[in-house]
């Protein structure tokens, strides 16, 4: 089941849990999560310097994650970093990386198997956050027609942000056009799974796909989602 008890559940179960459920999606990657230490977490506000200090502990995660998985492919290059932020894999392989305060997390493959790949997560979002920005994530219109479902209302609000977040770093290598959340619509919610649509007002609507199913699983804290694009 995508919605979990309450019950206590340690991070080495958690990790077990994602591990598994994304070797059960027979997707040709390879997957990384790594728990971020208990200390490391945010605990409270925190000032420019230590959150700076967090965001580049983070960015190196992230990036040991993906290079320990391109090992495991044969390839010893360094995950460089674009102009524009984005990871910049080695000649012939694609990937995403995604980290929150709980985890650290990537995925990996080879261009010949996959197009691209875009992964995410993120902290179960708080009602008040839901309440302040959940017009900016969907339309009045998606959150109804996505109402049918055993999720709380955060637990929806998180998928669909996160979904849309992995829609967008699937996406962006192949159009290399940033765009916002209205131009991608949540459809359809399925067990374990949600539909992301281009939105015809996307500015690359032609190069993009019509459609992506996102996978995606609950732990008590956080949601993950997955999605990827086969070759042409």
């Amino acid at each position: 089941m995508h919605v979990l008890t309450a019950e206590p559940i340690t991070k080495q179960d958690q990790q077990a849990n994602i591990d598994g459920w994304v070797a059960s999606l027979n997707a040709p990657l390879l997957s990384r999560l790594m728990p971020v230490p208990d200390d490391q977490e945010a605990s409270g506000p925190a000032d420019s310097t230590s959150a700076k200090a967090k965001r580049q502990l983070e960015f190196a995660n992230g990036r040991r994650c993906a290079e320990s998985l391109l090992k495991r492919l044969g390839n010893t290059n360094q995950v460089w970093t674009n102009d524009d932020r984005s990871p910049a894999w080695p000649l012939g392989y694609t990937g995403s990386i995604s980290h929150s305060r709980n985890w650290t997390w990537a995925a990996v493959t080879q261009k010949s198997r996959l197009n691209s790949v875009g992964i995410d997560t993120e902290p179960v979002i708080d009602t008040q956050t839901r309440e302040e920005i959940i017009f900016e994530v969907a339309t009045p219109a998606e959150w109804k027609a996505c109402q049918e479902t055993a999720l709380t209302d955060d637990q929806l609000f998180s998928l669909i942000f996160s979904a849309k977040e992995a829609f967008y770093k699937c996406c962006y290598p192949i159009v290399q056009q940033y765009f916002g959340f209205e131009h991608a619509v949540a459809e359809i919610i399925d067990e374990g799974k949600i539909k992301i649509r281009t939105h015809q007002s996307h500015p690359c609507f032609g190069q993009m796909p019509q459609s992506l199913e996102v996978h995606y699983r609950f732990t008590p804290e956080n949601v993950f989602t997955i999605t990827w694009m086969e070759p042409a």
